[in-house]
This record gives C-alpha cells, sequence and structure tokens, in this order.
C-alpha cells in the first residue's frame, strides 16, 4: 500500500500522498490501466466518486442483459404458444427478476475493491477535484486525502444529460430503473435511443404500458434506419406506443403520486414514472479540470492520436469521458485501456486506438445490431458498394426462434467483395455481428466467408447466405 508523502496535513485536506499514477474511475478502462501500471511495479491510486465496478457492471450493460434476458424468453414462450407449450401462461415476476439481477451487482463493489487492494493499488472512495496540474483532492466520501502524482488517466465514463424543462425532478435515471423493486404500470420513456427501447421492450413484455417520446424522427440513431423501421413496427405491433417528433414541455405530479407529461404539442401522458434515456454526456462537472489545465469540450476531454491531454502531457482520458471520436461502448473503453496503458510511461507515445471492427447492439426484444459503415455513409465516402439486405422472417432458422421480425444488411466494397458494414435484426443478431466484426477487423472478404465450413444449423451459418 501506499505510503503518505507528508505525514501531517490539515484535517481539511487529509493526508497526502505522493504516487507514479492516479486512476480516476473504476469501470474497465480504470480498472485495466490501474491492475497494468501496478504490476509493472508503479505505485497507484484509484479514486472513485461512487461505488466500485463503474457503471457497466453495476447499473449498465450486465444488470440491463439480466432484464433483456428475460424479456426475450417471455415473448418468445408467448409467440410461439399455440405451437409448442400446453400452458404457455407463464408470465415475468418483476420482484424474482430483480433480486435475480441483485446476484450479479451486489458482489461487484466489495469485491472490485478487494482485488485492486491484492495488487497494490490504493483506493480512495469520494469525490475528486483538481487543485494544480499535479494534485487531485478527495472529499465529500469515504476517504479525506490529496494526491500528488504526474501522470493521471480520467476515466470517470458518462452520466445523464442533464434535463431542464419544469418538472425535471420527477425524471429518474436508467440506474433508478434498474434499482426500483416494483415495476410501474404506465412508463413513458424520454428518448428514443438504447436506454429507452431496451427497457422500453423489458417493460412492455412484462404487461406495463409504455411509451417511448423522440424529439427526432428517426428511433436508434446510428442503427440501419431501414432495419430499424421494422423494429419500430415490430413494437408497435407488441403494444409499445412510439410517439416520433415531440419533446416534454413539462411534469406535474398529480395527488395521488402519479405524474402528467406534458409534449410541445400540448399532448398529456398520464403516467406513473418518466425514465431518462435522452442521452449521456461525459462525467467531468466536478472535477474542476481548469485548476489542471485540461481542456475540455461538451465531448469529453481533448486528447490527441495517442489519448494523452492535448493541453496536459501528463494527463491521459480514456472511455466514455474522453473525447476520441469513438461511440460510448464498453468496447471502445477497452481499446483505450489498452492504448493508455502503452504510452503512460514513455516519453513519446506511438500507439494508437484502433476502432475497426467494433461492433454496438441494442438489446431489443429482438436486438439490432451494427459494426462498420451505414449504407449511407460507405457511399458518402465514394465507395462503390453492393448492399446484400432482406427480410428473414421466413428463414427456417428465424422461424423455429418464434421470433418473426428478422432482417440484415451488409454493405460490400463491390470491387473486392471486402465487408464495409454488417446491420443485423432479429434473435442471434448479437452474436453475428461479432462474426462480422472480426471479418472487417482483420480484412476478411465475402468470399472468404462463403467458403468456410461454419456449424449447422446455426445462427452464426446465417451469415454466408448474407453475403
Amino acid at each position: 500500500m501506499l505510503k503518505p508523502a507528508i505525514q501531517t496535513a490539515s484535517a481539511e485536506s487529509g493526508k497526502s500522498y505522493r504516487v507514479d499514477l492516479v486512476v480516476l474511475g473504476s469501470g474497465p478502462a480504470a480498472k485495466s490501466v490501474a491492475v497494468d501500471a501496478a504490476e509493472s511495479g508503479h505505485q497507484v491510486a484509484l479514486v472513485e466518486s461512487r461505488d466500485f465496478g463503474g457503471t457497466c457492471a453495476l447499473r449498465g450493460c450486465n444488470p440491463k442483459k439480466v432484464l433483456t434476458n428475460a424479456a426475450m424468453l417471455s415473448d418468445r414462450v408467448h409467440l410461439t404458444a399455440d405451437k409448442l407449450f400446453a400452458n404457455a401462461s407463464a408470465e415475468l415476476d418483476w420482484q424474482k427478476l430483480h433480486a435475480f439481477q441483485q446476484e450479479f451487482t451486489e458482489p461487484v463493489a466489495n469485491n472490485t475493491e478487494e482485488n485492486l487492494n491484492d495488487k497494490g493499488i490504493q483506493t480512495f472512495q469520494g469525490q475528486s477535484r483538481f487543485i494544480s496540474p499535479r494534485q487531485l483532492r478527495i472529499h465529500s466520501g469515504r476517504d479525506n486525502a490529496t494526491l500528488d502524482s504526474p501522470r493521471f488517466l480520467i476515466a470517470t465514463g458518462a452520466r445523464p444529460r442533464t434535463l431542464s424543462f419544469p418538472g425535471s425532478e420527477f425524471v429518474m435515471t436508467s440506474g433508478q430503473f434498474l434499482a426500483q423493486e416494483r415495476l410501474p404500470k404506465r412508463i413513458l420513456f424520454l428518448g428514443g435511443g438504447y436506454i429507452s427501447m431496451e427497457f422500453g421492450h423489458v417493460a412492455c413484455s412484462l404487461g406495463s404500458e409504455v411509451t417511448v417520446l423522440e424529439k427526432g424522427e428517426q428511433l436508434m440513431k446510428g442503427f440501419d434506419p431501414d432495419l430499424v423501421e421494422q423494429l419500430k413496427d415490430w413494437s408497435s405491433r407488441k403494444g409499445m406506443r412510439l410517439v416520433m417528433g415531440r419533446q416534454i414541455e413539462s411534469i406535474e405530479q398529480s395527488a395521488d403520486g402519479s405524474l402528467v407529461v406534458t409534449s410541445d404539442d400540448q399532448q398529456r401522458f398520464h403516467v406513473d414514472s418518466v425514465v431518462h434515456g435522452a442521452g449521456r454526456v461525459p462525467n467531468l462537472d466536478d472535477l474542476n479540470l481548469e485548476a489542471a489545465n485540461i481542456d475540455y469540450t461538451e465531448s469529453g476531454i481533448r486528447v490527441d492520436e495517442y489519448l494523452r491531454s492535448t493541453s496536459h502531457p501528463g494527463v491521459f482520458a480514456a472511455g466514455d469521458c474522453a473525447d476520441n471520436g469513438g461511440l460510448m461502448l464498453t468496447p471502445i473503453a477497452n481499446e483505450d485501456a489498452y492504448v493508455v496503458g502503452k504510452n503512460l510511461f514513455v516519453d513519446q507515445p506511438t500507439k494508437r486506438p484502433d476502432y475497426r471492427g467494433v461492433a454496438s447492439v441494442a438489446f431489443t426484444c429482438p436486438p439490432i445490431a451494427r459494426v462498420g459503415m451505414l449504407e449511407s455513409e460507405a457511399k458518402e465516402a465514394g465507395y462503390d458498394v453492393d448492399v446484400k439486405t432482406r427480410d428473414t422472417s421466413t428463414w427456417g432458422s428465424v422461424r423455429k426462434t418464434g421470433m418473426p421480425c428478422a432482417a440484415y444488411k451488409v454493405v460490400l466494397e463491390k470491387s473486392s467483395a471486402r465487408i464495409l458494414g454488417a446491420h443485423l435484426l432479429g434473435v442471434g443478431a448479437e452474436e453475428q455481428v461479432n462474426l462480422f466484426a472480426f471479418a472487417i477487423k482483420h480484412g476478411i472478404d465475402a468470399k472468404a466467408i462463403k467458403a468456410s465450413p461454419l456449424a449447422y444449423p446455426t445462427m452464426t451459418a446465417d451469415i454466408k447466405r448474407m453475403v
């Protein structure tokens, strides 16, 4: 463990420690860099403002997948009731589902901190605030201390975008949605992205009345618009109410605790809960970056091609809080962590991130996935493209799942059969997309995929028909 650099300090600042590296955050990027540095013999301090483990493990990807798996299972049972089951009346129980989800989240904080300590990393819990280019003060938490270091990694992730309309205090975050022990009967999701559509499908599968309010004209921006339109139609058939081109003007609470949401066209929605799905922003507000001369934008900390601060050579940033040109995805954070680990302790960094082949998935019911370029992006980049696309609801592999919402679009370079982008919708899309990601990353073309002897019958084998 670390030895205090200064044995006596004021009560306000606590003890002071001098270390080789300070890591802010405890998600996948932060942990990876901290552990690698400690195992290389460096003194490392890691600071977390909330519970140790990060958003993905505690309030995001992992607990969410428990819910979306259950919703998909429920949907498939009910869709095949007349073909497979003598009695398909099984209903999901939110309280049991919530308890099952906690089996995955409850051990995370203690296990994460213990594992870090076992590696010789000193952990601190509290808010971080820079007081100079080399010093950081920890306050308003379990620990009260000042850290002095020539190097910092900022990997504090993202937070929900601030809302400013009257009544915004009644909006719950996605983390609060996951934590609630009872599922409201009527839920309005603000925004039409990942959070709203994933949790909207879950809530609808559990019998809640679901409304999604999106200010734009397209849901799920960033995914193929043709596949999104098919998912939109399926969501409406499932029972979700999708309201496009509208924003919340205000929220008022009724005497019985329910909420009245008024949109900008004066529609009124009577609901029990409103969930924030209107975007996330870099979590940097409380760090006092100006005191350390760290430049940042609305997209995150300004970094160069090596993920080093453009204004402070001793600071690196990774993941959702870095203005790195990548999406807010765990695979991006993992790639950033690998790059930062290579560049932190060298005089001249040389490692650059490579985001080719990074796939993204929204775990709706069914999932929608993408990797590489959209058709429009490939054409704008000047490629002569060959677009392979089809509704696959009649394919045998899809029919066997009982989930008839399925399609694909694969964008190839016509002259070389190189895969530029792959877009998938349906059961198994979240796994199929990883093979396309591997192909894009390593330059495997459509001809090579067609020639591959893939196990059959599997969802993976279907990709040979897609190219």
